[in-house]
């Protein structure tokens, strides 16, 4: 019997969870796309509605670049930009957290809906929600290690000069600490409430009571694997890509022609190579995040299973 039909929560079977055969495929594979898709759109209903403003600002920083010296304000236009990429941010959370909620739906409760998994049901605002109270608590942490590291260095050096560097240090190590504890210990908040049907932020805390380093474990083990993905990908796809021309460039010394290098860079074999290469980073990245999902799935299921929560 696995840890999962057990009802325990392991490292392996936490990290590995999303994988697990829920008697349909191609349900996360489908958010992902979809997820893809109207990032894509929203992105270039953006590019769109601010062309005229994003030509202005790099025409702007173009001749700041080429002078310095001549500091002049940004044309008018450009100032439009700033209530726009607020409202695009604003718009590509709760895009996010509509494909949090479809793929925390699938993982928790084996629900489905919408454009492949897609709604604007009480999930994804539940789950928005909490992004607002993370973006506060992260503000928290921040002014509360920043306070910790100033008092730490300025009492360090009053008794002395040479302390207040290694108590800055040890405070943002502590800062670190604090990070890690408190992210982990809340980080089912979204399974949580997806779990329980109804906004259950802080229940997260109770959900991980006593699991930290199971949680943790988990974790990390996703985080290596990645890295190491990421660092395989990466390492093969510009080996391949890049390995001839980076050697005729270096070897030309001082006397690179830019507009030579340009074309090298700029032929349709490695504009394909280049696509291929960031898809395959996405693809990577997309089941790294779907697994930190199921791990924090598993932990809220294995807690609703326990009476932990209700």
């Amino acid at each position: 019997m696995t840890d999962q039909s057990s009802g325990e929560l392991t490292l392996r079977g936490a990290a590995f969870d999303v994988f697990r055969n829920r008697g349909r495929s191609g349900v996360l594979l489908g958010a992902a796309v979809g997820y893809l898709v109207i990032v894509l759109v929203v992105f270039g209903a953006f590019g769109l509605v601010f062309a005229r403003s994003i030509g202005d600002y790099f025409t702007w920083a173009m001749q700041m670049s080429g002078d310095p010296s001549a500091v002049t304000m940004p044309p008018a236009s450009v100032m439009t930009l700033i209530p726009g990429y607020i409202l695009l941010l604003l718009v590509i959370y709760i895009v996010l957290a509509a494909y949090e909620a479809a793929v925390l739906r699938w993982l928790v409760r084996g629900e489905t809906g919408g454009f492949l998994g897609f709604t604007l049901g009480a999930d994804t605002w539940r789950i928005y929600f909490g992004y607002w109270i993370w973006f506060f608590v992260l503000i928290g942490l921040y002014v509360g290690v920043f306070l910790v590291a100033f008092i730490a260095g300025f009492a360090g050096a009053q008794a002395d000069p040479g302390l207040a560097a290694i108590a800055g240090v040890l405070a943002g190590i502590i800062g670190l600490c604090a990070f890690l504890w408190i992210g982990i210990r809340l980080a089912p908040a979204s399974a949580t409430t997806v779990a329980l049907n109804r906004f259950a932020f802080f229940n997260a805390w109770t959900v991980t009571r006593g699991r930290f380093w199971s949680l943790f474990g988990s974790f990390f083990l996703l985080f290596v694997l990645y890295i190491v993905a990421i660092c395989v990908i990466s390492g093969l796809g510009t080996s391949l890509l890049l390995g001839g021309t980076l050697s005729r460039l270096a070897s030309q010394g001082d006397k690179v022609d830019p507009a030579a290098a340009f074309a090298m860079l700029a032929t349709p074999n490695m504009i394909i190579g280049m696509v291929v290469l960031y898809g395959a980073i996405i693809v990577v990245a997309t089941v790294f995040w779907n697994g930190l999902l199921g791990v924090n799935a598993r932990a809220a299921m294995v807690a609703k299973a326990e009476g932990r929560i209700s």
